[in-house]
């Protein structure tokens, strides 16, 4: 029995750091992906995140709030996200992105760094997300 896919609402925006696609469900942001390699690859990304078959669909309205926020990162207006996310991950993945996610304004980490934090320093080169 197959499961049915579940809609992802997708849009693309441009920024300072090139062109980013944001990818949310119907619970929150499910996906970031920044420059065209990632975003060419959007439907294996949508689908690994979400744990299952996805339909993506061209939605720019549904990710409004994810945008606004990006947009005002971007021009320094704000330092902290509130719109909501979708995180499905779990083990080292999941605990990646909390490290990521508390990382201070202005402030950068390592992949190791984040690794180390995460609690598995030898998992540096693994892909921790897709959350900034």
């Amino acid at each position: 029995m197959s499961q049915i896919p579940e809609q992802i609402a997708v849009g693309v925006m441009a920024s300072p750091v090139g062109s980013i696609a944001l990818a949310a469900s119907s619970r929150g942001l499910l996906a970031v992906l920044i420059g065209a390699y990632l975003i060419g690859r959007l439907e294996e990304v949508t689908r690994r995140a979400a744990g299952g078959p996805v339909e993506t669909l061209a939605h720019e309205q549904a990710v409004t709030p994810w945008r606004v926020e990006l947009t005002e990162y971007f021009a320094g207006q704000r330092r902290e996200f509130t719109a909501p996310l979708d995180l499905r991950s779990t083990g080292f993945i999941r605990r990646a992105q909390e490290v990521i996610r508390n990382i201070p304004y202005g402030q950068t980490m390592t992949y190791s760094g984040v690794a180390a934090a995460a609690g598995s320093a030898r998992r540096a080169r693994c892909r921790f997300g897709q959350f900034p």
